[in-house]
């Protein structure tokens, strides 16, 4: 059964699988944004996925977690996220996902990525 919010952290992986960088980087909060440039969002996704034969094609997620040691006020999940090419190859990104108020908008945005399998 779907999560409330996973929708957003797969959204955010298959933006990074289509390359579509700059819609990724949008899903970030403003304080992840100060720390996590564009052009490094682009970076650190392909030298994850640098050894792959062919280009990841398919994200899951394998574990959402609503409560977790070190969780922040504001945080509301934790979501690890596969990345796959139908293949043998595979990699993984987790991504804490955060309540945020901009003006009178409620939204979720991620707050912190995580690379690469544990």
């Amino acid at each position: 059964m779907q999560q409330p919010h996973e929708n957003i952290a797969l959204a955010f992986v298959q933006f990074l699988i289509d390359k579509q960088f700059l819609a990724a980087y949008q899903l970030l909060s403003a304080s992840a944004q100060l720390t996590i440039s564009l052009a490094d969002l682009e970076k650190n996704y392909l030298a994850m996925v640098g050894y792959f034969k062919t280009p990841a094609n398919l994200v899951k997620v394998i574990e959402f977690l609503s409560d977790w040691p070190g969780q922040l006020f504001n945080d509301l999940a934790w979501v690890y996220v596969s990345i796959d090419n139908k293949s043998s190859d595979a990699e993984a990104v987790s991504v804490t996902l955060e309540r945020c108020q901009a003006n009178a908008e409620k939204s979720v945005t991620i707050r912190s990525i995580e690379w690469g399998r544990p």
